[in-house]
């Protein structure tokens, strides 16, 4: 029998999942609500955050499962998403973007050059990933401030810091970067 895939579960969580510091950051962008990327979107909670704020987002992830869910929420929220099924380590960006958003992706360096490349003059990147707290996944998919920081690479760092996860179970880094104007 062929794998038929589920429908798409649509929940009003949004504002839940959207964590405050990506709130926070995305808040004090100047010029905001212009072009976004949310890098492995997932289920969009990001991406329909975005957009509810005023940004034009593009949402990819190479899930079309996760997109599917993405596109319903997006629906239900009665905001415009580009919903992109692909692989960023292979995608490109018609155009450069006001801000990149990628959280809990681990993007090798060759892949994180292409996403600092993807960014206009001006542009912001933010990346949230696991820090070394308890909790969270495996070492492997942990990562530092300093070791997130050179992740920002030629870009100007605004803000690298470690913030407490749900619980204080874990932790999350934040890196907060501009390509310059």
């Amino acid at each position: 029998m062929p794998f038929v895939a589920p429908e798409p579960v649509v929940t009003d969580v949004v504002s839940d999942v959207v964590t405050d510091v990506v709130a926070d950051v995305v808040a004090g962008v100047p010029g905001a609500c212009g072009t976004a990327l949310d890098i492995a979107c997932g289920e969009g909670r990001h991406a329909v955050w975005l957009a509810e704020q005023g940004w034009r987002v593009t949402a990819i992830d190479f899930s079309a499962a996760g997109i599917a869910t993405g596109r319903a929420l997006g629906a239900a929220h009665g905001v415009d998403v580009e919903w992109v099924v692909g692989d960023v380590r292979t995608w490109r960006p018609a155009a450069a973007y006001d801000l990149v958003l990628a959280c809990f992706v681990h993007l090798e360096e060759q892949t994180l050059r292409s996403v600092r490349s993807w960014l206009a003059p001006g542009g912001h990147l933010v990346l949230v990933s696991h820090g070394a707290g308890p909790g969270g996944p495996g070492p492997r998919f942990r990562t530092t401030v300093a070791a997130m920081r050179e992740r920002a690479g030629d870009l100007e760092v605004l803000e690298c810091r470690e913030v407490a996860g749900e619980a204080e179970r874990s932790s999350r880094i934040l890196l907060h970067a501009r390509r310059p104007a």
